[in-house]
């Protein structure tokens, strides 16, 4: 009789650790049977997560770095001038157009079909279409920063600080324009299913923020400074992506330079349903530091930015290991693979969930150290914005969670139905309430309508819609 050194249970989780490292190899597994296929599919997800975490994690460096730089450094009333002015990259990428995300999973199915020649078309069509609109736009927006009255936007800012947000604005606005072309490369890797390639080239360049950042204040670096070391190297990380698409011959010249040819149309239509869900974004929640700089002034942007990024320990995490399933989900539709989909939609809604729990906990529980750790002590948020925040982390993350499972299998068309409703209430309501009740009154809002918008219709009245398609398998 032989002595088991080793206990089976210690033996089985070895085993499927090794097995888990199959899918971190950077060679494929064969395309010729549907098991083969599912588990490429595994490995280029597991591959997008690692590399989205190297990324996340040195991006959230860049953040919580500049935060610690640049709050003792600028200000309250600076920085929150500075938060502004870096929100409006959010609020102005529903210009667009959707092309972007419509992007995805038309070059996943092109991909996982094998139409090299129509995708190569497509990539360039689209770059085409989106450098066109990133140009009129930016050149738009910098006009406007540059002859506008910005006082409106700043409330309570002295004269040289709106001087300094608008040059800031200025340099927003160029780089916005050149940035809507730019970041579709991420959004093509992405349904490629090589988005670890577009995450590591991120990686790389948001690594040269965080080596930079420290030296701003030592060089006299104002607001515009830590905007081109933020947001600028985004844009230029885009850029070299593009250049690789390039070097892939992944790029064709249009047939036609035609706005009103069938693959224009095709890419606007595609677009045109995610555009409202950008704009039910925006809407809900893209616009709030606008909103607080506009009605409460600057320094209550600041806290407000402060306790958003403090959860970004918990949703960047979970973005990271969801957003690879987008073009999975696209490509096992494609193939006919229901099962694959209804597991892995199981798991990623359901370990979401969990995860974001504990972590919003977390975040709670610890608001006095973590607040003092990024603002060097300059900011200590109240205990009711940040449980509000932990609140709005969990519905946040979980949403995202299930919004893959909706993008990649194409229903879109729900999601336009239930944010066409969410828009009519979020900004009015705000509007309205904000200068009587002060801050806590944004989050507040945005849980309460996206609960009675989002939650509610997608368990009762969407239900049967949205589940059809992964369990047709079984009638």
């Amino acid at each position: 009789m032989t002595l088991q050194i080793i206990p089976p249970a210690i033996l089985t989780i070895v085993s499927k650790l090794r097995e888990s490292l199959w899918y971190l190899s950077l060679t494929p597994f064969p395309n010729d049977t549907e098991d083969s296929r599912r588990r490429e599919r595994y490995r280029l997800a597991a591959l997008s997560i690692v590399a989205n975490a190297i990324s996340k994690a040195i991006g959230l460096a860049v953040l919580f770095i500049s935060m610690r730089v640049a709050l003792p450094y600028l200000g309250q009333a600076r920085f929150g001038v500075w938060m502004t002015i870096s929100s409006l990259a959010v609020v102005l990428t529903i210009f667009d157009f959707g092309i972007s995300n419509g992007l995805v999973s038309r070059v996943a199915h092109l991909t996982a079909t094998n139409h090299t020649d129509e995708l190569r078309r497509l990539v360039g069509k689209g770059f085409l279409l989106l450098a066109t609109i990133g140009m009129t736009i930016g050149f738009i927006f910098a006009v406007l920063a540059a002859l506008m009255p910005l006082g409106w936007l700043f409330r309570h800012a002295p004269p040289e600080l709106l001087q300094e947000a608008r040059n800031s604005l200025i340099l927003f606005g160029i780089l916005f324009g050149c940035s809507v072309p730019l970041q579709a490369a991420q959004r093509i890797y992405a349904g490629l299913q090589l988005g670890y390639v577009a995450y590591l080239v991120v990686a790389l360049f948001s690594l040269i923020g965080v080596v930079l950042i420290p030296f701003l204040p030592a060089l006299n670096c104002g607001i515009p400074g830590f905007l081109l070391v933020t947001y600028g190297f985004q844009v230029a990380s885009g850029a070299f992506l593009v250049f690789l698409l390039c070097v892939r011959r992944l790029v064709a010249a249009p047939v036609s330079y035609s706005f009103c040819d069938n693959e224009t149309r095709s890419l606007l239509e595609t677009g045109g349903l995610f555009f409202i869900l950008q704009v039910g974004f925006v809407v809900g929640i893209g616009a709030d530091t606008a909103l607080i700089s506009a009605y409460l002034g600057p320094i209550e942007v600041a806290l407000f930015a402060v306790v958003q990024r403090m959860f970004l320990v918990v949703t960047a995490p979970l973005s990271i290991l969801n957003s690879p399933l987008w073009a999975g989900y696209a490509a096992a539709l494609g193939h006919g693979d229901t099962s694959y989909i209804r597991r892995t939609l199981r798991w990623s809604f359901t370990g979401t969930l969990g995860l974001a729990f504990l972590g919003a906990v977390v975040v709670v529980a610890a608001r006095v150290p973590f607040s003092t750790l990024l603002t060097n002590g300059v900011l200590t948020p109240s205990f009711g914005l940040v449980l509000l925040f932990g609140f709005w982390s969990v519905m946040e993350a979980t949403g995202g969670a299930f919004a893959q499972y909706l993008n990649g299998v194409g229903l879109v068309s729900p999601q336009v139905k239930i944010v066409s409703t969410f828009v009519l209430f979020p900004i009015a309501s705000k509007l309205v309430l904000i200068e009587s009740f002060g801050l806590l009154i944004v989050p507040i809002i945005t849980i309460s309508v996206y609960f009675l918008t989002h939650v509610i219709p997608y368990a009762t009245f969407y239900r049967k819609s949205v589940f059809t398609i992964i369990y047709s398998d079984r009638k």
